[in-house]
């Protein structure tokens, strides 16, 4: 499933009566401001991952470290700045990671001159496996902030090599390569290992109303989820 990677962290089934209830996990947010989580957790139940962000892509500041404290059912996904020493970044993961509840790092392709299989990136991937944490990498095209420069940058299709190399980890390309869906959808099939979701794979850069974005996507997306997901658990 979509967000299966975090079901051992999370453990989103629980017993009551004999009967297995499943929790919703919603696998990719960015609660960053006290009025959203606030808003968030008012109208809805379960489990929320709070990805966290680089700075440049922040402008109102971000309090999902503080949101954690109160409420449990938030965890965080960390976020490495590639462009700054990367192993100072993993030893403050590291030191604050049961505070916070991490279960992830976030790596931003596309937005930073980097691919996923790029050696600069294995000690973070040797660090994931030696805390059980998942890596997730933005794949696909991004928002405004997206360098376009380095948008082949953000393919999901260099994951399948650094998959095979640290089998033990998960890897996660997030909202299925928008628009590459079933680039996506074949090395989620062909890996154990790699996962993907559907968060935010539409940007609305036409403001169309909503309804309208949902039943495109939809179009959209279903040939690839038939040709696919029917008899593969990690897309549905």
């Amino acid at each position: 499933m979509f967000w299966y990677f975090f079901t051992l962290k999370i453990k989103p089934y629980f017993f009551a009566e004999d009967k297995i209830i499943k929790q919703i996990i919603d696998c990719h947010t960015h609660l960053q401001t006290e009025n959203l989580i606030n808003e968030y957790f008012a109208n809805r139940e379960g489990y929320a991952i709070a990805i966290k962000s680089l700075d440049f892509l922040i402008s109102n500041g971000d309090d999902s470290y503080t949101a954690t404290i109160k409420y449990n059912n938030i965890f965080i996904c960390e976020c490495i700045d590639v462009l700054k020493p990367i192993s100072q970044q993993l030893q403050l993961i590291k030191k604050y990671s049961n505070k916070f509840r991490t279960i992830g790092i976030k790596i931003y392709l596309g937005y930073q001159p980097v691919m996923s299989d790029d050696s600069k990136l294995f000690p973070i991937y040797e660090f994931a496996k030696e805390n059980n944490l998942s890596i997730v990498f933005h794949c696909g095209v991004g928002t405004e902030n997206l360098d376009k420069a380095n948008y082949k940058k953000a393919s999901c299709l260099p994951i399948e090599n650094v998959a095979r190399m640290y089998p033990e980890v998960n890897f996660i390309a997030s909202h299925f390569d928008y628009p590459n869906f079933d680039d996506c959808a074949n090395i989620v099939c062909n890996n154990n290992n790699i996962f993907t979701n559907i968060s935010g794979a539409y940007e609305n850069f036409d403001n169309k109303p909503y309804n309208q974005l949902i039943n495109e996507f939809v179009t959209n997306i279903k040939p690839t989820i038939d040709k696919f997901g029917k008899n593969n658990y990690q897309i549905r």
